[in-house]
């Protein structure tokens, strides 16, 4: 019998390993993509604890959450462009929870707050009982330095975002680091508000016990007491909270 042998490749797609698990290349580039996600479900009962108003019932909320993710190397480093998208269904809405672009360090777009990035806190769904600012993701200029010994610097300049945003053409000054290593870390955050030109920072540290057992803890200082600031909204000057996390599983804390 004859054997046909196509005079072309076949088209596969190719595993894209140089950004770390989970790339692919795009067939016919040389462009590498990821796809992920998260589905969670929350049920809650009790008390709001923003509000302090009781629910009355139970209060069912799910979320599919599509992170997108493309890189390809340039002349001046990696291009890589991130994106990821909320379906909630308890709001009715979708909505945009980042997308921004990387080049070289630089970050343009909008994306997590510096102020609160490299604060751990945990991993704990409702992490934002205790307000760290009026915003967490914003419109933003930033640049981030990686040392391979753990250490991370950002310096970014932020718009703000929905009810709170620069009134002018000064933007708000963020400024943060962390260090990290096999036994946790620590990190430090620095912002300026130039709305009520007024300054807050954070000091973040993470223990852990165990690789299954971990604490961590954070410390607020702002010169303004309002709550109504781009950072440090926690309502006074000093604020302090902390919590622990237990893996009991790979998939589950």
């Amino acid at each position: 019998d004859a054997v046909l042998v196509p005079d072309h490749a076949e088209n596969y797609v190719r595993v894209c390993d140089a950004y770390g698990s989970g790339f692919f290349y795009i067939p016919g580039t040389e462009t590498c993509m990821k796809l992920s996600g998260y589905v969670r479900t929350t049920i809650q009962g009790g008390t709001n604890a923003y509000s302090g108003v009781p629910y009355g019932s139970w209060q069912f909320s799910n979320r599919f959450a599509l992170k997108i993710e493309t890189a390809s190397e340039t002349e001046l480093g990696p291009l890589k462009v991130q994106t990821e998208i909320h379906f909630n269904y308890k709001e009715h809405k979708n909505d945009e929870e980042y997308s921004y672009i990387t080049l070289g360090g630089f970050l343009v777009g909008y994306a997590p707050t510096a102020f609160t990035n490299y604060i751990d806190l945990g991993n704990v769904v409702m992490d934002d009982v205790v307000s760290q600012g009026a915003f967490s993701q914003t419109g933003q200029i930033s640049y981030t330095y990686t040392n391979p010994n753990g250490f991370t610097g950002v310096i970014a300049l932020e718009q703000g975002s929905g009810d709170y945003v620069i009134d002018g053409y000064v933007p708000f000054v963020v400024g943060s680091a962390q260090y990290s290593q096999d036994w946790g870390s620590v990190a430090t955050s620095v912002a300026y508000d130039s709305v009520i030109e007024g300054w807050a920072g954070q000091l973040n540290a993470i223990i852990n016990v165990t690789d299954k057992f971990s604490v961590w803890v954070v410390g607020g200082y702002t010169n303004k007491e309002t709550s109504n600031q781009a950072y440090g909204s926690w309502g006074g000057n000093w604020a302090v909270w902390g919590g622990a996390a237990y893996q009991f599983v790979e998939t589950t804390s």
